[in-house]
């Protein structure tokens, strides 16, 4: 993990870009909301080809000068952050043409199969091959865009992308809606795969829980695949977040500020975050946990996961909190700040996680209308959940099971809920 232009590369992007220094990548880049999906698709399209992509990042002797043309992107990115017309249509004269497909040119496309071509898998890898055709500036016209492409393979490099699948696919209740991510998952990545050369790049950003719903029977097999490329933050990770977005925002001046956050050990991690946060969650002589651990953990889910726009919204509330107290010389964010940030970040959380994952969401709407008096552990009767439900947010980290039977709600989720705690809770990281 390192720093470079202005944002944090982790691991996962370090591998994307070495294990494809000359040829371009078919893969996928799964993650939960609020990992950085549309941040890194941002980034490649700003940068514009491959090869610059791997320079910004800080990797070297990458030499695949590949352009980046998006082909759908989130309804979250920033109007005017990014002109992925502007990419589209500088690929396309480069090649001869007039102009390319605008977004809506390609969703209305992909809508209209979704209205009328059901779950023919080969007409869908069809619409796909042409929606990418159309990004490229080669309109299908009722052409076979396998040839196109084929044709397109021939002239140049190009690395597709593809962001904000779950914009235009909202219901993967919807068979059809399965279909169509399947065949771009699975049909699509491998009809790229099997061209002569492998001159066509696709890297798709995409939800974990969407591949498990379209790619039923394999899709274990199929995310282990691209294992090495997820972007999943652990307790760590989130630690270094912290400390490279407190720096960048100038928080540290008159302590020394670290230039080569991925090059420091745990400890070496752990101790430049003191000015921060403190060693503990109260003086140092108290018995409160100490932050490094308090911190993630709070966080982080009982999958061990944190995501980084939580951790980005704490640091940001723990701040704006920690300007009306006095007497903590020690630290930039102090204890019970910390705490009331955490409390806005679990709301946030659950209100992003309705919007993610609609099953967990109703889920949790379930249980705030339910929280009058409820106390963590708690019973699934309690707050009206069924057997099947309840392994449900076990499976999805909400909630963690004890050898008695009963259920802890990870803390980032329990506050949000109004959920109380029968004692004082230890936050531990699993």
């Amino acid at each position: 993990m390192a720093s470079a232009s202005g944002f944090l590369v982790t691991d996962p992007l370090s591998r994307l870009l070495s294990d494809h220094r000359t040829e371009p990548p078919v893969v996928l880049v799964v993650g939960a909301k609020g990992a950085g999906k549309t941040f890194l698709y941002a980034k490649a399209c700003a940068a514009r080809t491959w090869r610059n992509f791997a320079a910004e990042s800080g990797i070297g002797d990458v030499h695949l000068d590949a352009s980046i043309v998006p082909v759908l992107e989130s309804d979250n990115l920033i109007p005017g952050a990014i002109a992925t017309q502007d990419l589209r249509d500088e690929f396309a004269a480069r090649l001869g043409h007039e102009s390319s497909a605008t977004t809506r040119d390609i969703k209305d496309h992909l809508r209209r199969a979704l209205n009328t071509l059901g779950t023919d898998e080969l007409a869908w890898r069809t619409v796909w091959l042409e929606s990418l055709a159309m990004a490229a500036g080669v309109r299908p016209k009722g052409g076979d865009p396998e040839q196109l492409l084929t044709e397109l393979a021939n002239r140049a490099n190009v690395v597709f992308v593809i962001d904000g699948l779950e914009d235009l696919l909202q219901s993967m209740g919807s068979e059809v809606n399965q279909t169509a991510l399947r065949v771009l998952l699975v049909d699509v990545v491998g009809w790229l795969r099997a061209l002569r050369g492998r001159p066509l790049g696709l890297v798709v950003f995409v939800r974990q829980d969407l591949v498990s719903r379209a790619v039923r029977q394999n899709s274990g097999q199929l995310l282990s695949r691209y294992e090495s490329y997820a972007l999943r933050w652990d307790k760590e990770e989130a630690l270094r977040l912290a400390l490279w977005v407190t720096q960048h925002a100038d928080a540290l001046r008159g302590t020394d500020i670290v230039s080569e956050i991925g090059d420091l050990s745990y400890d070496e991690l752990v101790s430049a975050l003191i000015p921060v946060w403190g060693w503990k969650m109260g003086t140092e002589k108290s018995k409160e946990a100490r932050s490094h651990l308090w911190v993630p953990a709070a966080l982080g889910d009982f999958n061990d996961q944190v995501q980084a726009r939580d951790v980005v919204v704490f640091l940001s509330e723990a701040a704006k909190e920690s300007v009306s107290y006095q007497g903590w010389e020690d630290r930039l964010l102090v204890p019970s700040a910390m705490r009331k940030a955490l409390l806005e970040c679990s709301t946030l959380k659950i209100e992003a996680i309705g919007q993610e994952n609609q099953e967990v969401g109703d889920l949790l709407s379930k249980m705030q209308r339910q929280n009058q008096g409820v106390t963590v552990p708690l019973s699934r009767e309690e707050i009206g959940l069924s057997f099947e439900e309840a392994s449900f947010l076990v499976e999805s980290g909400v909630f963690a099971r004890d050898k008695e039977g009963r259920y802890w709600v990870a803390e980032i989720y329990r506050h949000g809920l109004g959920f109380g705690s029968a004692r004082r809770a230890r936050v531990l990281w699993r």
